[in-house]
């Protein structure tokens, strides 16, 4: 007695990997494709157009309600009030720890609602690599007893 199949119907059942003859087997579903025309085209963009301008619109006029304020406070403009007749720029540079500035702010016009305060930085970039690399949270927190050894410029 043999393993092997008898008939040849039982052979190509065995060994045989292929997909069943069905059409989605073998890919012979009937599918859509649109002919692109300027017929067909124009009147898409021009809706598509159509409904983002009210979009637009509430963007525009949201954005111009904005009140932003800049105000530069390097060099001279911070005048130090420890020291008088000083800027904090000299008196950090001759050997001074510490300096409070007191600078007033007189807005054009009322702000209401929240209003949040920015700081720009001139030339910093926070994914420069000796900025990554010398990042202490502690230091950033506040704590200076524990400032770790890769940051240089600080000790």
């Amino acid at each position: 007695m043999s393993n092997q199949p008898t008939s040849k119907d039982d052979q190509e059942e065995q060994k045989s990997k292929k997909p069943a003859d069905t059409a989605f087997k073998q890919q012979r579903l009937p599918a859509w494709q649109p002919i692109i025309t300027a017929d067909t085209a124009l009147p898409v963009f021009l809706i598509i157009g159509l409904l983002f301008i009210p979009i637009g619109i509430v963007l525009v006029v949201t954005s111009e309600r904005v009140l932003e304020y800049d105000l530069d406070y390097t060099e001279g403009n911070c005048m130090s009030t420890t020291v008088s007749n000083t800027t904090c720029a000299k008196v950090l540079q001759n050997g001074g720890s510490s300096c409070t500035c007191d600078i007033p702010i007189n807005l054009d016009q009322p702000f209401t609602g929240k209003v949040y305060f920015y700081y720009g930085l001139v030339n910093y970039y926070q994914n420069h690599r000796r900025y990554v690399k010398s990042r202490d949270d502690n230091q950033l927190l506040g704590k200076t007893d524990a400032v770790s050894k890769d940051c240089q410029p600080f000790q």
